[in-house]
């Protein structure tokens, strides 16, 4: 009798995943939240350069990873940083979708918890922000989906799946609390945003298993930063950001010290953040719970049916980032020559 209650409960649960699988509203989100994450390219100058994600928190100020925008092995960020927004409509050609690059400089960095701030030159306010998730409203086993621009896939791919586990300290570094997700990530989804089914940064993504004891293969174990982590983080460089609350699917407006609050119709004149690259601060005691309700856009089109797998039909080639970087250098050294004479 028992065995054939499991049995009953397995083939009923197997009958129940589709259905809640196309509860979560993957298309939603992705059409809010897409638009709000960048791309960051950096460059030394040569041919090689690093591709990450980075996500609109504020009005000219996007967050990623510190690994995305410093040099490996020098502790210094990359000379040349640009952050390219999401056109209306992705075409799968690189040299149509990526046309607008935006100069970009490291305002703040800890390369210990592997977070940065970016101040954007011309990042258009209209853009909105992507809000943070309440720590209290975060479980394992949730539903999530990341953005980014996965390596031999397509710049603002969406990929779905569920966090898996916690971790306090990832890794023996005081504060750098973790999510683990199955949700694929790869080089490029790095500095990303994770997000839940109010369109809320949950975690940002950060680091890869690939290769264990042996070199076996591991799949499915990937780790994004713990929002509380990003709010806190912030919070100590100037850049107060409400937690959105639940149902709302945007938080109001981000608060910057020192400055007026900003508005989506005109950015303000925040302080710009001090310098922290590389520099370890106190950090406070994480938020256990949200503030009041606060207002932002409603989730548009919440029961529209889901489609977990976005990317365009032809997946993009790095390389073409780099050749159409160096026509993008040296016809910008051809005006200013003829502008000369």
């Amino acid at each position: 009798m028992r065995r054939r209650r499991c049995l009953f409960a397995a083939v009923a649960w197997m009958l129940a995943a589709p259905a809640l699988a196309a509860a979560f509203p993957a298309e939603a989100v992705y059409e809010r939240c897409a638009p709000k994450v960048v791309a960051v390219w950096c460059t030394s100058g040569s041919a090689k350069g690093v591709i990450g994600a980075g996500s609109i928190v504020a009005p000219g100020r996007v967050l990623t990873n510190a690994h995305v925008v410093f040099v490996a092995g020098t502790g210094r960020p990359y000379p040349r940083i640009r952050v390219y927004l999401k056109p209306d409509r992705l075409t799968g050609d690189v040299r149509r979708d990526l046309r607008r690059p935006l100069a970009a400089r490291v305002a703040a960095a800890d390369p210990a918890l592997d977070i940065a701030l970016l101040e954007v030159e011309g990042l258009p306010a209209g853009r909105g922000t992507i809000p943070l998730a309440p720590p209290g409203e975060i479980h394992v086993g949730e539903e999530v989906v990341a953005i980014g621009h996965p390596e031999q896939g397509g710049f603002w791919s969406l990929t779905y799946g569920r966090l898996s586990g916690a971790f306090m300290d990832f890794r023996g570094v005081a504060g750098k609390h973790m999510y683990q997700t199955d949700t694929s990530v790869n080089r490029g989804n790095s500095g990303g945003p994770l997000l839940d089914a109010e369109g809320r940064m949950v975690g940002m993504n950060t680091s890869i298993a690939r290769k264990g004891a042996g070199g076996v293969a591991i799949t499915g174990v990937n780790f994004a930063l713990q929002s509380r982590v990003v709010h806190d983080w912030l919070a100590g460089r100037g850049l107060r950001l409400a937690y959105a609350a639940g149902g709302e699917g945007a938080a109001r407006p981000p608060r910057i010290a020192g400055g007026a609050k900003p508005t989506r119709e005109a950015p303000g004149a925040p302080a710009s953040p001090r310098s922290g690259s590389g520099v370890r601060t106190a950090r406070r005691p994480p938020v256990r719970s949200g503030p009041p309700p606060v207002t932002g856009e409603a989730a548009a089109n919440a029961t529209a049916p889901a489609r977990p797998f976005l990317t365009p039909a032809r997946p993009y080639d790095y390389d073409d980032l780099t050749r159409v970087e160096a026509e993008l250098e040296e016809m910008m050294h051809e005006m200013r020559g003829r502008i000369r004479h």
